[in-house]
């Protein structure tokens, strides 16, 4: 299963780097890119279960 968690503020462990309007793709069980939502939008956009995160942190 393909999700993306997208209109979150995600933190990542890379330098406690921090995305807002930030989104998170999964490949099974395994994040294959953090970025910004409309980035991986267009890369990730199709065959993806989309999650709205609602600007929560992820």
């Amino acid at each position: 299963m393909n999700i993306l968690i997208q209109n979150g503020t995600i933190i990542t462990m890379h330098k406690r780097k921090i995305i807002r309007q930030g989104a998170v793709a999964i490949e099974g069980k395994t994040i294959v890119e953090t970025g910004k939502t409309r980035d991986l939008k267009r890369k990730y956009g199709r065959g993806y279960e989309k999650i709205d995160a609602k600007e929560k942190v992820v």
